[in-house]
């Protein structure tokens, strides 16, 4: 990332540290194995690319392939918790703005860093859900 932000890297290696990826991708293996001539936009090429864009889409429906739909915001905010800084892809936007005082309450947390506060809110959540629970179960209490 340094060496991309510093201008020092070749237009070919810096196509892989850029910010923008190309939305499809087609290459000859047999002329280019390490995929530096993207055919995608090339006429030449548009019905080869039309070809792998039917066997794809065939795949994923017959398959029921999850990439095609988008995924929860439940979903979205588990990997969220789990990789923060990580989830730079546009669909955790939303997630990391409604989050983000849970993220830095976990972050304080795992830091040792809990304020008071924080740990009596947390621990007044986890009371109510206790009465949550027992209220579903009719009272019952859990051995």
């Amino acid at each position: 990332k340094e060496l991309y932000a510093g201008g020092k890297l070749t237009p070919v290696q810096a196509r892989f540290m850029g910010p923008e990826k190309p939305v499809e991708e087609l290459y000859d293996h047999s002329v280019d194995p390490h995929e530096i001539n993207n055919l995608a936009s090339n006429p030449k090429y548009s019905t080869v690319l039309a070809d792998h864009r039917k066997i794809l889409n065939d795949w994923m429906a017959r398959t029921d392939d999850k990439g095609q739909y988008p995924e929860s915001e439940a979903g979205l905010a588990q990997v969220y918790f789990r990789w923060q800084n990580f989830c730079v892809n546009p669909e955790y936007k939303p997630v990391q703005v409604k989050y983000a005082d849970e993220a830095k309450e976990i972050r304080a947390r795992a830091n040792g860093r809990a304020s008071k506060a924080a740990r009596a809110k947390a621990d007044k959540k986890k009371k109510a859900r206790e009465e949550n629970r027992k209220k579903r179960q009719g009272g019952k209490t859990a051995n």
